[in-house]
């Protein structure tokens, strides 16, 4: 689990819903994730057909950013998308958005639904928890006399270990850090949902930033809300695949990245309710230039 750091909060869960309109409707959406972005909150936009889904970015996020009610900001901020949406529209999107807030020694959990009444409602909790103090800004002086120490420790161990360290190999990891991703190398876990969805490729997505998993579904896959209620009846269904089923019947599916030494690094939701209409579908992963995973799971 990533590191709890005082005033720093995370968002993550979705907000879904049906387009207010054809294309005024995707535009506005754009301009909406491009106006809260300003403020410190990411989203990733995602229409297919006359649906939308809305992402948050999981990395944390300076509080003082959201000052001076993190909560509340973020619920205007979802106020102000659901103006989009005109009084005659069929339905109102659906949010399972949550952010967690950090302060010293506690956790302030809160979750946002929308209300009939065009409103976004918050429910919070604080808990305690295990949370770690961010590093105190340094002054100029100390900026400098650190530069300075740095600078001759750098010389005296360079000339030190040059005797025993192969700087060459050392030069060649370096550039293998900044080198694009090997594909080929990243592990794609799906075994919770083995036995309705199978991994056919990942390749990495064109202009960059991420990659794109290419997902077949099984013969077992279950196309429409009959198929899973049938499932989802048997008695000797276990615990994951009865969680495997509801997260396909809500169209989601949770990915998670680790690096090389199986650290998690961050998650992101990926929409896969058009399986029921296609037999293979390709999911975006956004992954930015700094990130470099060794391993993708795939969960409920």
């Amino acid at each position: 689990m990533s590191e709890k750091i005082e005033g720093t909060i995370v968002l993550s869960g979705l907000v879904e819903g049906r387009l207010p309109g054809e294309e005024v409707g995707q535009a506005e959406l754009r301009d909406w994730v491009n106006f809260v972005r300003k403020s410190g909150l990411l989203f990733e936009l995602e229409i297919d057909g006359n649906a939308f889904s809305l992402m948050p970015n999981e990395s944390p996020i300076d509080a003082q950013k959201l000052a001076p009610d993190a909560a509340q900001t973020i619920a205007e901020a979802f106020d102000q998308l659901l103006k989009l949406f005109p009084p005659n529209a069929p339905s109102l999107p659906f949010s399972t958005l949550r952010s967690v807030e950090y302060t010293r020694g506690k956790e302030t959990q809160t979750l946002y639904a929308v209300q009939g009444d065009r409103t976004v409602d918050y429910q919070q909790r604080t808990v305690d928890a295990v949370t770690t103090a961010p590093e105190a800004p340094l002054s100029t002086k100390e900026r400098l006399k650190l530069a300075g120490m740095g600078l001759v420790a750098a010389v005296a161990v360079l000339g030190i270990t040059s005797l025993f360290v192969d700087y060459g190999v050392l030069w060649q990891r370096l550039r293998s850090a900044v080198t694009p991703i090997d594909v080929e190398a990243v592990e794609v876990d799906a075994t919770v949902f083995a036995p309705y969805i199978t991994v056919q490729s990942i390749t990495k997505k064109k202009g960059g930033g991420g990659l794109v998993v290419s997902l077949q579904r099984t013969a077992a896959y279950p196309r429409n809300d009959a198929a899973v209620d049938a499932m989802a009846s048997q008695k000797d269904l276990t615990f994951t695949e009865h969680m495997a089923l509801q997260a396909i019947a809500r169209g989601y599916i949770r990915c998670e990245l680790y690096d090389e030494k199986g650290k998690y690094i961050n998650a992101s939701m990926l929409r896969v309710h058009a399986l029921r209409r296609v037999a293979i579908l390709e999911v975006k992963i956004p992954i930015s230039a700094s990130i470099r995973p060794a391993r993708i799971v795939l969960r409920y």
